[in-house]
């Protein structure tokens, strides 16, 4: 699915390994943060035309929160053109009487690219996609490319002069690729960011987007992208005293405890050594939002900050290297779901698919990351939907621009979990009829649980715009450390490839 690279390579060999983790816990602030000691961040300047840059060292973190210190302040610097809402900036939101945004489109055809059909994920009469054909009256025409070749191909449409107007962005290698690579413009000049539409959570991460003062990525929405899932069965056969839920809520969800019980649910056959339950599995790289950090961070100015030397990052590897002999391997929600191995970091939506027959039967239970220590913080790692950008000598972008508004607009409201219901109708609901209240039957969490997860959702969040930096979900090295090499050995050898692409990637242009 990605290039063939080292990242690509260091993505496969992750995802079929397990990892394991403990110490302690708590979301509420502290007086002092582990996030705050001395560490090695670089700073990877934008380079002259000559390719030249400048590095230096940083006490910045360049790590992407929800705390509004860390989010980058660059705004953009001009107004759209011709959108038809008025002037909004700092308007609150009420998103079931949102206005719909509208133009006023001379040219009634878009062209969209994407890696798959509309028909994919859109199949109800009153999709967004449909409707917004029916109310203004426009022809969209898909160009369905494969997805593994997919920023190659829209480089040779650039270079035939047939661009389409709409590019569809993937969750990899949309930030800054495409941006550097002149793929995609500046969307500053057609929408308005100041509309009430766009000032929800999404607002502090696109603003971490910014690139050299414009806007490019619109995100769409901001969710929860996983928990630790752990199996309450296997932590009381066991021994474990108290499980992760409970650790959480006396705020001692440590690496420390995270790590007991790891090796606690961890059984070796006694002759051969072979690990015949497991304590933990990662089927994400998520566990590493844990550090509370981006490993790539974008400076908003065309730069980027390298957060792989810090020093929380290599408290979370010398974590992944003692519990190495913890780990399951083979299918990780599999393995989870058959009560093979007793702790899974792995998207939400899980807990009522996958692993609804333990939710069921009440043994399944799922909490934050782990913090690194009682000092910090327990995270949750966020994913983006980045949504789409207007292409390079587009010939239509007020209808492209309209398209990525009206999306916006349709997807009001939405939960920041999976696992939560809407709370309310927004404004195309009330519109349109088409709000949805029916749960499925044993799909859907009770009461109890529904107040539980939202209690959990005060902790602050970590996106996950490295992976696109990188271009893999893959942490850099983690593969090695969980086979046996000491993060003191790994990191010479991998942060200068990282160094050596990100330096490339903020050159100018």
């Amino acid at each position: 699915m990605k290039k063939q690279s080292v990242w690509s390579r260091l993505l496969a060999l992750t995802t079929s390994l397990l990892l394991a983790v403990a110490l302690m816990s708590g979301c509420g602030k502290d007086p002092e943060e582990s996030t705050q000691s001395t560490y090695e961040s670089t700073v990877i300047t934008t380079t002259d035309e000559t390719g030249a840059s400048e590095t230096s060292e940083t006490e910045a973190s360049g790590s992407q929160t929800n705390d509004e210190s860390t989010n980058s302040k660059a705004t953009s610097t001009k107004k759209p053109a011709s959108n038809t809402t008025k002037p909004t900036s700092g308007a609150k939101l009420d998103i079931t009487t949102a206005a719909m945004p509208t133009r006023n489109l001379k040219n009634k055809t878009v062209t969209m690219f994407s890696w798959e059909p509309l028909s994919a994920k859109y199949s109800k009469p009153k999709s967004m996609p449909n409707m917004y054909k029916k109310e203004f009256k426009v022809t969209i025409k898909e160009e369905v490319v494969d997805h593994n070749n997919y920023w190659n191909e829209l480089k040779t449409r650039k270079a035939a002069g047939n661009m389409p107007d709409l590019v569809k962005m993937p969750n990899w290698k949309y930030y800054p690729q495409p941006i550097v690579d002149g793929l995609v413009q500046p969307l500053d000049s057609f929408i308005d960011f100041g509309n009430p539409i766009w000032n929800d959570s999404s607002k502090s991460v696109r603003e971490q987007y910014i690139w050299k003062g414009k806007t490019y990525i619109p995100v769409n929405s901001v969710n929860l992208d996983a928990w630790v899932f752990f199996n309450k069965k296997m932590m009381r056969d066991a021994g474990v005293s108290k499980n992760p839920e409970q650790l959480y809520k006396d705020g001692n969800w440590t690496y420390a405890t995270f790590a007991d019980i790891a090796k606690k649910t961890t059984i070796k056959d006694r002759a051969t050594g072979k690990v015949t339950q497991a304590g933990l599995v990662l089927q994400t790289g998520d566990l590493i939002a844990s550090t509370g950090l981006e490993l790539i961070a974008g400076d908003g100015k065309g730069g980027a900050v390298n957060n792989l030397g810090h020093t929380n990052v290599t408290k979370f590897m010398n974590l992944m290297y003692d519990l190495r002999d913890t780990l399951y391997v083979g299918d990780q929600r599999t393995g989870f779901a058959s009560s093979k191995v007793a702790m899974i970091v792995t998207q939400s939506y899980s807990a009522t698919v996958e692993f609804n027959d333990l939710r069921l039967a009440g043994n399944l239970g799922w909490v934050p990351m782990p913090k690194q220590d009682k000092k910090s913080k327990n995270y949750l790692q966020t994913a983006i939907s980045p949504g789409y950008g207007i292409a390079q000598g587009s010939k239509n972008p007020e209808a492209a621009a309209l398209y990525i508004e009206y999306e916006k607009w349709f997807s009001l409201g939405s939960p920041f979990t999976d696992l939560l219901p809407k709370e309310k109708q927004n404004a195309a609901d009330i519109k349109y009829k088409t709000y949805d209240v029916k749960p499925e039957p044993n799909k859907t969490l009770t009461k109890a649980e529904q107040e539980y997860t939202r209690s959990l959702l005060s902790c602050p969040t970590v996106t996950q715009v490295w992976q696109s930096w990188l271009n893999t979900g893959a942490v850099p090295g983690l593969d090695q450390v969980v086979q046996g090499k000491q993060w003191s050995q790994v990191y010479p050898q991998v942060n200068p490839q990282v160094e050596s692409l990100l330096k490339v990637l903020t050159a100018k242009k």
